[in-house]
């Protein structure tokens, strides 16, 4: 019977019972169960303070569901915890000092990822005559040098960028957060304070670049003249930053801008999408993702496994395309993400299970594209006692940009990704703990996109020439 507007706030179960079941549960509770002096408000508290995965940990360890947000499993916990004098004695309690701990040791656990190039080899005629290799690029299409740039590894149970629960109450337990890490390096290793500097002025010589590149086309050169001054003023309040985001559960490459150059034209970058360069009569043409080869912009390819047998020959590979439309509907007081099944925007899929709501919020369904290939991945792990037919390992490429892509997209299929709790409702829960810890298995293992760089191969005449940047990160599934 409360006002359920505003942002999301702790609950409180000293008013009103939130919940019809809970209301009545309360009425068969053993009084004796109850720690006395307020101990459910402190226990409340306690795990209201506890992120996300830390609550399904607790969960798991007596067997419950762990699907649902936040304010759901929160009800779960207390509802188990008062069930019965036995239920609660064998229910972990939560213990925010040691998840403190956890939370310290897991700060240092990113890494910095090697790259690889490929320098482009123009061959445009008019810029072979000119000598001026802006003349080749769409000028509306700015790419990143790539000294502004460091690519790192997230592990799984990591925030990209500050949760905002976080942001919204400073005091919120927050997730270690990659973003703040890379920064705290940046600003007080050697090594980093190196990568910045080594950015700074690779970037400065490469604005001289691109205005001598232009001495002829005064319109453009003032153009550029006045973004490298507005991007020099910005320098002064900039901190490096993400360029994109993976879910907390995602472990995988990130690509993190050093100057704000490079965030706007890795942005930019990655705004295109990978199928920015197929037409609408292309689309049955991206079954695998070999085709993203030829596509300029930014091509991101993840490792998943996912539950039951995908495809029909053994050893073999199958390829396919998803093309559910993705949107967001409501949810008793919240948004959640799901994908349309109808093809129509009448059928809204959140996870497996009865059909809830029909409809999407409106102007949010957007057109959302996936590519999948299976791969043969039996000889990676030679000791697991799991069925080949129980788990399929596939490399899926988003051939769009939606939230919880990829997590909708298998599980409208049939095929949850394994440790997904959002949108798979497993019936083999043991599989995610252990195939991948308990986490969610689901890894960015390859990152493919342009930049500038400073030409060394000796076969251009230019000091900067264009590049393929080549990122990979080794999936631990």
């Amino acid at each position: 019977g409360a006002n359920v507007s505003g942002r999301q706030q702790n609950i409180d179960l000293s008013t009103k019972p939130l919940l019809k079941e809970q209301s009545e549960m309360q009425q068969n509770i053993d009084l004796s169960t109850k720690p006395p002096n307020g101990g459910k408000r402190k226990l409340l508290d306690s795990y209201n303070h506890m992120t996300l995965n830390e609550l399904k940990d607790l969960l798991r360890q007596c067997g419950a569901n762990v699907s649902g947000n936040k304010r759901e499993l929160v009800h779960r916990l207390m509802n188990l915890r008062y069930k019965s004098s036995t239920e609660s004695q064998s229910l972990p309690q939560p213990d925010n000092s040691n998840s403190e701990s956890m939370r310290e040791t897991k700060t240092e656990e990113w890494s910095i990822l090697e790259h690889s190039i490929t320098f482009i080899q123009e061959s445009n005629a008019t810029t072979e005559a000119s000598g001026n290799p802006m003349k080749s690029r769409d000028e509306d299409i700015e790419l990143p040098s790539l000294s502004g740039l460091i690519f790192v590894n997230k592990p799984s149970g990591f925030s990209t960028l500050p949760t905002k629960q976080q942001l919204d109450n400073p005091t919120c337990p927050k997730y270690p957060c990659l973003s703040d890490s890379v920064k705290k390096w940046m600003y007080n290793q050697p090594e980093g304070q190196q990568r910045m500097k080594q950015a700074l002025e690779e970037e400065e010589r490469w604005w001289d670049f691109i205005l001598q590149s232009l001495p002829q086309d005064k319109k453009r050169r003032k153009k550029w003249k006045k973004k490298k001054d507005n991007q020099k003023t910005k320098m002064a309040t900039f901190e490096p930053r993400p360029v994109h985001r993976l879910d907390i559960d995602t472990s995988g490459i990130v690509c993190i801008a050093l100057t704000p150059y490079a965030l706007r034209a890795a942005n930019m970058l990655f705004e295109r999408k990978s199928r920015g360069s197929f037409g609408d009569d292309q689309i049955e043409n991206i079954d695998t993702p070999e085709s993203n080869n030829e596509i300029q912009g930014v091509q991101k390819r993840y490792v998943a496994l996912v539950e039951g047998t995908l495809g029909t020959e053994q050893g073999g590979t199958t390829t396919g395309v998803v093309k559910n439309s993705i949107g967001k509907v409501w949810i008793n007081d919240h948004h959640e993400w799901a994908c349309d099944i109808s093809g129509n925007g009448t059928v809204a899929f959140i996870r497996p299970g009865p059909k809830g709501v029909t409809s999407f919020v409106p102007d949010t369904l957007r057109e959302a594209i996936t590519s999948y290939q299976t791969v043969n991945w039996s000889s990676r792990i030679p000791d697991m006692d799991v069925m080949m037919n129980d788990v399929t390992r596939v490399e899926l490429t988003p051939h769009t940009g939606r939230g919880h892509q990829l997590r909708l997209h298998m599980a409208s299929i049939g095929h949850p990704i394994v440790g997904d709790d959002m949108h798979g409702a497993t019936s083999q829960p043991a599989l995610s703990t252990q195939l991948n810890g308990g986490r969610l298995c689901l890894h960015a293992a390859k990152l493919s996109m342009d930049a500038w760089c400073l030409s060394t191969d000796g076969t251009s005449s230019h000091e900067f020439q264009r590049c393929r940047v080549n990122v990979e990160s080794c999936p631990p599934l």
